[in-house]
């Protein structure tokens, strides 16, 4: 499956995120299983002498035996931090995207239009076909980040419309997709809640979301617009290679295949270059 420079470097950062969840989680799991039982804690105790050694015991100011309950919400913060950042990364990817293929295709995003929701109109208005359930994903997540961040007490209409209806359309699709969502529900109605499973599910769905979003962009632009694209970016940078077609075709086939993940021979994109002229 092609992949583009900017899907790399936004799925890179995703697997960053996707490690510090993994190490809040590992480390969650080994403080639950060397935690004292709670009914072995007096009420006095604290932290600092349960752990008299560690640095940071004193600055967490909650009493010992509530330790248990305060890991709990732990997780959920821990989680909710993650899809925050989580989504700017797939918002800023889609924004990216979308500059890439607007050289190529006229159209750019609204005025305050979320630059997924940009990206699913101009995959319509520019042709591209493929699963639009990947951008609705993203999306939801979106939505749902935003409820969270924003403390969201009444529910927006086009949430409410998601739960009553478009919630079981991508669990449905979901379920024929190679990914393990470790039981994810998309219809969950308490949005702010989450577990390390929630998590895990999330970071799969965003990077899995940002690849195929990418795969249908790359496979749709034609290579002749992009050959078109890319000389004038070759030869900006080296304006000798515009007498020397054999240069610019190499040149260009390493460009395609550095930034759009496709790979073009040489020969075919001296053919491009005869036919553009």
């Amino acid at each position: 499956m092609p992949s583009s420079r900017i899907l790399r470097e936004h799925v890179r950062r995703l697997n960053q995120i996707n490690d510090h969840l993994c190490f809040s989680a590992f480390a969650s799991h080994e403080t639950r299983i060397s935690f004292p039982d709670p009914k072995s804690i007096s009420g006095s105790e604290t932290l600092s002498s349960l752990y008299p050694n560690n640095p940071v015991s004193s600055r967490i100011d909650v009493g010992a035996v509530d330790i248990p309950a305060f890991m709990q919400n732990a997780e959920k913060y821990d989680v909710s931090l993650c899809l925050q950042v989580g989504d700017e990364i797939a918002q800023a990817y889609c924004a990216s995207l979308i500059g890439m293929v607007s050289s190529v295709f006229e159209g750019e995003p609204k005025k305050n239009e979320p630059d997924d929701a940009a990206l699913q109109r101009l995959m319509s208005d520019w042709g591209f076909s493929g699963h639009i359930e990947f951008l609705d994903t993203l999306i939801y997540l979106r939505r749902r980040r935003n409820i969270v961040v924003h403390m969201v007490e009444k529910l927006p209409p086009e949430m409410k419309a998601f739960l009553s209806g478009g919630a079981k359309r991508l669990a449905a699709f979901w379920q024929t997709r190679p990914a393990n969502l470790m039981g994810f529900d998309f219809s969950n109605p308490n949005l702010s809640d989450f577990t390390y499973a929630d998590g895990f599910a999330i970071m799969n769905l965003l990077r899995i979301c940002l690849s195929e979003i990418d795969a249908i962009f790359m496979k749709g632009i034609p290579a002749e617009h992009l050959v078109r694209e890319l000389r004038a970016i070759v030869v900006k940078k080296s304006p000798s290679a515009a007498g020397n077609s054999s240069t610019l075709a190499r040149k260009i086939s390493r460009l395609m295949l550095d930034d759009y993940g496709l790979s073009l021979t040489r020969e075919a994109c001296e053919g491009f270059l005869q036919s553009s002229k």
